[in-house]
């Protein structure tokens, strides 16, 4: 029997950019299938270091346990939660493992989007990022599914 691909709930490809040298790009591909989040992120965040020098990181999960989309009077919104991140350090080459990735994507007013980005590891490293979304999002269904997960201060 040949196995079902549905198309994606919600799709977020592009970047959010703070406009102080903060910038993540994202990949992300979410939609909820028998009442359980599925889908995949990934991609890129830069900030800015002291002398001009940029502290670069790639983050990559396939485990959502929040999916949330809609659409309503032209208005969308993808928002989803992932667990299981692993945070890799360009500069270092560390990998940091079981990491919480948030991210939102909305559109205010026709053609204007914000977007939210936060990782949050065990051992206490935060990325926080909130701007200007550039790039593409689609909402192709309204869904939620999932369970927010409850964070610890470290």
């Amino acid at each position: 029997m040949a196995k079902i691909v549905l198309p994606s709930d919600g799709i977020v490809n592009g970047s959010i950019d703070n406009k102080k040298g903060t910038k993540a790009t994202i990949s992300a591909n979410v939609s909820c299938q028998l009442f359980s989040p599925v889908g995949t992120v990934s991609g890129t965040v830069q900030f800015p270091r002291k002398f001009g020098l940029l502290q670069r990181f790639s983050f990559s999960s396939n485990t959502p346990v929040f999916v949330r989309t809609f659409k309503f009077g032209g208005i969308e919104n993808v928002e989803a939660v992932f667990k299981k991140v692993t945070l890799i350090n360009f500069d270092t080459n560390t990998a940091t493992k079981n990491c919480v990735l948030t991210l939102v994507a909305s559109q205010v007013v026709p053609n204007t989007w914000v977007g939210a980005f936060t990782i949050v590891c065990p051992n206490g490293q935060k990325i926080v990022i909130f701007g200007v979304f550039s790039g593409d999002v689609t909402v192709n269904r309204k869904v939620s599914c999932g369970v927010l997960p409850l964070f610890k201060n470290p």
